[in-house]
């Protein structure tokens, strides 16, 4: 009998535990909107082990942005440069 309350004790844990994930999550998205200062943060934060190959494909397609981003401020720089001294 003590193992059966062991048991559903555990998996009452467990519930608690997701929905309190949960509510954090959607509190941490709804303070986005409230505040742009405030960070919302990823699954991978909630759940490292589970969501590995997301968080490296997600920084992997974020570093791609921020390079071309880049680029096209040093192609943008080139173009006002040649402009200003008369070249084309």
């Amino acid at each position: 009998m003590e193992s059966f309350y062991r048991q559903q004790e555990k998996q009452l844990k467990e519930k608690l535990s997701i929905a309190f994930v949960l509510a954090q999550s959607i509190a941490e998205r709804v303070g986005v909107y409230l505040n742009k200062d405030n960070k919302a943060r990823a699954p991978w934060d909630f759940y490292p082990a589970l969501f590995a190959d997301e968080k490296a494909a997600y920084e992997k397609a974020a570093e791609e942005a921020e390079m071309e981003e880049r680029r096209e401020k040093i192609r943008a720089y080139a173009a006002e440069w040649k402009r200003q001294h008369g070249q084309e």
